[in-house]
């Protein structure tokens, strides 16, 4: 676990540094109301980078962490019906910020995603760029807060029997910086370790 820490807090440093790359450029820490078309491209590039290798990290990070057993739950109310399924207990609370782990609808079709688009002029509004830098720093202020409710997901799968997670190499690695390449080169290495304690259910 000590080489994995290290590795960790490196590649969490990295994607700080990172951060603050992008938070600089666009001078995000004077709050403006409005960016450039082009540079708010560009930090939501970066940031969405940035959220690929940080989740990559907090999964690693998560299949760590030992959990104490799970306290059973007790059921309340009365027994549905007969021909009545009870569904509640698929209703998960809505996640503020970055989702952590993906949803089962999967990614919105990059192809069609401009046809969902205004098209508009001249600056446009900084604040989903703001929020994306808040989002990302909350997780970088307590990434063990966080990657202990991974944890708990992840221990939900396994009682549910899903198949062990697969990790592709990150595409598009050559465009970060040295210090994030490495992280990113090195990162499906030790999740690939990690994860050959995961039951295969294939």
């Amino acid at each position: 676990m000590t080489a994995n820490r290290d590795f960790l807090d490196e590649g969490f440093r990295a994607v700080g540094d990172g951060l603050l790359r992008i938070v600089d450029r666009a001078s995000l820490h004077l709050q403006p109301l409005a960016l450039t078309k082009r540079m708010r491209r560009r930090c939501m590039a970066g940031m969405r980078q940035l959220t690929l290798i940080l989740r990559r990290l907090l999964f690693l990070l998560a299949l760590s962490i030992v959990l104490p057993p799970a306290k059973p739950r007790h059921r309340s109310g009365a027994a549905c019906p007969d021909g009545v399924e009870d569904v509640t207990a698929t209703f998960r609370a809505p996640v503020r910020g970055i989702a952590l782990v993906p949803g089962l609808s999967g990614a919105f079709p990059e192809r069609l995603r401009s046809l969902t688009r205004v098209i508009v002029s001249g600056p446009v509004p900084a604040a989903p760029v703001l929020a994306r830098w808040a989002a990302l720093h909350r997780i970088l202020q307590a990434p063990d807060a966080h990657a202990r409710r991974l944890a708990q997901t992840l221990r939900r799968w396994r009682l549910r029997g899903e198949p062990r997670p697969l990790v592709a190499p990150l595409a598009g690695a050559h465009r970060f910086s040295p210090a994030l390449g490495l992280v990113a080169a090195v990162l499906p290495v030790h999740l690939k370790r990690a994860l050959e304690a995961w039951p295969d259910t294939g």
